[in-house]
């Protein structure tokens, strides 16, 4: 039977502040041992543990706060008076035994993209006799890198000693120094970096971001391509050569750069519509076609799992294909097939309707279907996708091309790993790469709705 947290923060209290100390020493850190400890933190591997670790607590403890802070959900409880910690240390410099009483514990679930083990990760120390900013500054020199005073509640200098330090054995914690106690701070900052930033609408690109491969091929093998006026070969041969041929201004911003293409687009469109290379196609004959996509991996189960809104938003020309495999709650923002309605069998004309060539469509289609933006997440993988990404609340790229990392970086657009999208610390404007695909927002996805339990 796994071990009680109060009997493993009663066991392992004295060995782990004595580390600290003598972490420290070596550090040429002085005068730690004389001050009052605030409070230790104590961190579990996995949301099971979290819960059940909090289950335990509400035995001995009175729950004071619970949010999200730094991108990692961590609950603050008080122990009860016979439920307190104590440990004997000696006072260094006055050569005294002192009894330490510990009442406020914190339980650290684990961060989205983070790797630390079971175990008290750091202890907060109250009243060091000088500011933060000198204090930080005297000692910066001894143990370099590992100071960091962060101000987005009240002021807190931590000193990090990292893995595979030789002083403490190759395991890391931090030592921390603050001016109000941390129950304090919980009710000061009931409105601060403890609410958990969620999103009530998933948005998705279709052509390589849900498919493996562009699927606008499928919709003329599908027809059969029968008797056209012009080749489907021809036609996209046709857009290859103005699409190359194309030069994109240089001095108008990522917008006015992408909103170029319209051109190009809707002249491509022209030639499908004159060419009727899309006449007869009956709607059956795209859905059979749209069933045999192939899906990135995790991009269906994703799909399946999300319990908002979801959307497609995408520049193809066929909703019964993109509808294929997608739940039947889905909407779908795109271009689409016109139909006889004079054919029992709903087959195609052959000309393409809608108005979604490039980004800017989609941004106005997207802006037009939900109520905030700010409130969606959107996943795509190409430069139609861009102006999207970085207006959603989330935008996250899924495989991007190197012309796609090529055009963030030459217009400014700041990427990140999505592990760095922490919750409410989300950065506007930043688009975030799922480095391991769908798995990565699978990830993500149930990390935040972790975050979300209370």
């Amino acid at each position: 039977m796994a071990e009680h947290v109060k009997a493993i923060l009663d066991s392992g209290l004295k060995a782990f502040v004595d580390l600290v100390l003598l972490a420290s020493y070596h550090a040429r850190i002085t005068g730690v041992a004389k001050y009052e400890i605030d409070h230790i933190s104590y961190r579990v591997a996995s949301p099971t543990d979290y819960r059940r670790r909090k289950r335990e607590l509400a035995d001995v403890a009175v729950l004071l706060a619970e949010g999200e802070v730094g991108g990692g959900l961590v609950a603050t409880y008080k122990l009860l008076p016979e439920h307190a910690l104590s440990m004997k240390t000696v006072v260094a410099d006055r050569g005294n035994m002192v009894i330490r009483m510990v009442d406020v514990v914190e339980l650290a679930a684990p961060k989205f993209g983070s790797d630390h083990p079971t175990g008290l990760m750091h202890v907060r120390i109250l009243g060091y006799d000088m500011p933060l900013e000198e204090f930080g500054a005297m000692h910066s020199a001894v143990q370099p890198n590992c100071f960091e005073i962060r101000k987005d509640t009240s002021a807190d200098l931590r000193i990090d000693f990292r893995h595979g330090d030789n002083l403490v054995g190759g395991r890391g914690f931090s030592l921390r120094f603050q001016g109000s106690t941390v129950a304090m701070e919980t009710e000061e900052n009931e409105t601060g970096d403890r609410r958990v930033r969620s999103w009530d609408t998933l948005i998705v690109d279709y052509d390589c971001t849900l498919s493996l491969e562009d699927t606008i091929h499928l919709i003329p093998e599908a027809a059969g391509v029968k008797n056209p006026s012009q080749s489907w070969k021809d036609v996209t041969d046709a857009y290859a050569e103005d699409y190359a041929a194309h030069v994109p201004p240089t001095d108008t911003g990522l917008e006015g750069w992408l909103e170029s293409f319209a051109e190009v687009e809707a002249r491509s469109i022209c030639r499908v519509n004159n060419s009727g290379c899309l006449a007869g196609l009956r709607r059956a004959d795209l859905r059979r076609v749209g069933l045999q996509v192939e899906f990135r991996p995790g991009a269906q189960q994703c799909l399946l799992r999300w319990k908002g809104a979801l959307s497609v938003c995408s520049v193809n020309w066929s909703r019964d294909l993109i509808a294929a495999r997608l739940p039947s709650s889905a909407s779908i923002l795109s271009n689409d097939l016109e139909f006889s309605p004079d054919h029992s069998e709903e087959v195609s004309t052959g000309r393409v309707l809608g108005c979604m060539r490039v980004a800017s469509d989609k941004l106005r289609a997207a802006r037009e279907a939900v109520r905030s933006l700010d409130e969606c997440i959107y996943v795509g993988d190409s430069s139609t996708d861009l102006l999207l990404l970085t207006q959603a609340g989330l935008g996250i790229l899924v495989a991007p091309s190197e012309s796609v990392s090529a055009l963030c970086a030459k217009f400014g657009v700041k990427t990140a790993p999505l592990e760095q999208a922490r919750g409410s610390l989300k950065e506007k404007g930043c688009v975030y790469i799922a480095e391991k695909g769908w798995e990565s927002i699978i990830c993500f996805l149930e990390f935040t709705e972790f975050l979300k339990e209370r």
